[in-house]
């Protein structure tokens, strides 16, 4: 089973966090944005510099503080079906 379909599973099953460890970071995130899409979900990545970003149609916030990340994040509705993917977020 490739990471994409391993991944799509796991959407699909509606699994709440999903860390990924990687140096191939932009391998890694085209992969993640190719499973939300199979699975009818929307991409947003997060990093300290530039805040979301949408991978897809849609707009997202340019929140850079990492806190008011997770509570942006927390208030989205579940029927809103996004994949957050936040690079480098560890350091927090």
């Amino acid at each position: 089973m490739t990471f994409t379909a391993a991944l799509e599973t796991r959407l699909r099953a509606r699994v709440p966090l999903i860390v990924v460890t990687t140096v191939e970071e932009t391998r890694a995130v085209e992969a993640i944005r190719a499973a939300a899409e199979a699975t009818g979900r929307r991409c947003v990545t997060w990093d300290l510099a530039a805040g979301f970003t949408a991978l897809g149609p849609g707009a997202a916030p340019s929140i850079t503080d990492p806190a008011a990340a997770l509570e942006h994040i927390t208030r989205v509705k579940d029927d809103d079906m996004t994949v957050f993917v936040l690079k480098d977020f560890h350091e927090f």
